[in-house]
């Protein structure tokens, strides 16, 4: 291999992470302060949780419209598609103080707005991380983790940006500078991608397809992406609740910052060294995926009913169970190399397209699971208090992990 092909596919990876990097500012640079931007227009506690959850319920339609697509057209267009709409939604999401004073009309036009950054996000993340990972194609664990610690930055520097500026600032500016930056980014990841694709010459010229019905039927592939289904549909529900839990204890913004900060933190710690182990052979990254589940139902229990025994320690199980959350985070790591690996575990050949689909497929449950978790939180706030909707998410999240143990059995009898 050429050492100019060395080159650029490493430039393409520097590339894609500040794609991906700035696709997590996207995605949430919205949730710590539209709550209580919706209750000042007259939203109700359902509205905002159907707000907070709808863009992911049409980030999960990315998934099918990126598969159905494939073969209609390259990677990187999907990329570009997503891009724009996400430069213009996003940048348009902060001038939505203009909008009119009927609660209403306010609400119809957040929810097509939302809607947008969705599609946008799910394109963005689906198109970029296959890109990257047929670039490295024997190294795709380190490549999902490095990528996706990319995006957790993005989530960190996102959410405590739009915080800050808000706060001190308006509103409107978080917002212009994130979708700027997306419009920015489209002809410089295109010029790296071409580049590296002139320049790669690929070893493996099997071009099969796999049909999905067909991928739906392997476990090694559908378990990992079920449980990542469960683990982030506890994880929407807890960040649709973060500002009503910090409002609930008065928090000040910066402790509330500090959150998110250290939440972000022991993403960018576990998952790079996630994905390198989820590179080893089976069953090594499902022991992986198992630790990260334990440590989700461990933050819920800490931030919900256990924060209980003593009054005075609120704030700090508030702030000490991001940790934990973190852990649960990085499943997506494990479960998102697993599903990849398990396509050539189950005896099916690999390609871009291939991959693609399996990536379509990981990404539609992960996004559902999202906003289905925030879209019921928002509405059992209204019937449930918050520490027993916490047991209910550790509840979920024991469901993950009994999800995986199923994999681990399935891999370990394979194996004998």
């Amino acid at each position: 291999m050429s050492e100019s092909y060395t080159r650029s596919k490493y430039h393409l990876l520097v590339v894609g992470n500040i794609v991906l990097f700035l696709n997590g500012m996207a995605i949430f640079c919205v949730n710590p302060v539209f709550p209580s931007k919706g209750m000042e227009h007259g939203l109700s506690k359902v509205q905002i949780g159907l707000l907070m959850a709808v863009s992911n319920y049409f980030a999960s339609m990315g998934g099918p419209l990126s598969a159905k697509f494939g073969s209609y057209i390259s990677v990187m267009a999907s990329y570009n598609i997503g891009a724009i709409l996400m430069g213009l939604s996003i940048g348009c999401f902060g001038w939505i103080d203009l909008l009119s004073s009927n609660t209403n009309v306010f609400f119809t036009w957040v929810l097509l707005l939302r809607a947008a950054t969705g599609v946008a996000e799910s394109l963005i993340l689906i198109s970029m991380m296959t890109k990257i990972m047929d670039t490295f194609p024997n190294q795709r664990g380190l490549v999902i983790g490095t990528s996706e610690t990319s995006l957790a930055s993005g989530l960190i520097f996102g959410s405590a940006l739009s915080i800050q500026l808000v706060s001190k600032f308006t509103f409107y500016l978080p917002y212009l500078i994130i979708g700027s930056l997306h419009l920015i980014m489209i002809p410089i990841a295109n010029c790296f991608a071409s580049r590296a694709q002139r320049e790669y010459v690929k070893l493996d010229s099997d071009t099969r397809m796999v049909p999905i019905g067909t991928l739906l039927t392997k476990p090694l592939v559908m378990l990992p992406i079920i449980s990542n289904f469960f683990a982030n549909f506890a994880l929407g529900s807890l960040y649709a609740l973060t500002e009503y839990r910090a409002q609930q204890l008065d928090l000040s913004p910066t402790i509330y910052t500090t959150f998110f900060v250290i939440y972000g933190l022991t993403t960018l710690i576990f998952r790079p060294l996630g994905g390198m182990c989820c590179d080893a052979d089976p069953p090594t990254p499902i022991y992986w995926n198992l630790f990260f589940d334990s440590g989700g139902i461990i933050g819920f229990l800490l931030i919900g009913p256990i924060s209980q025994l003593w009054d005075g320690g609120r704030d700090w199980f508030f702030i000490s169970s991001t940790v934990f959350f973190g852990l649960l985070n990085c499943c997506l790591i494990a479960t998102c190399s697993r599903a990849q690996n398990g396509v050539g575990l189950s005896g099916l050949p690999m390609n871009e397209k291939i991959s693609q689909r399996v990536q379509s497929l990981w990404a539609t449950l992960f996004f559902l699971g999202l906003g289905m978790g925030s879209h019921v939180s928002g509405y059992l706030i209204s019937v449930m208090s918050f520490n027993n909707i916490m047991i209910t998410n550790a509840a979920i999240a024991l469901v993950a992990f009994f999800i995986d143990l199923f994999a681990l059995c399935i891999s370990t009898k394979g194996r004998t």
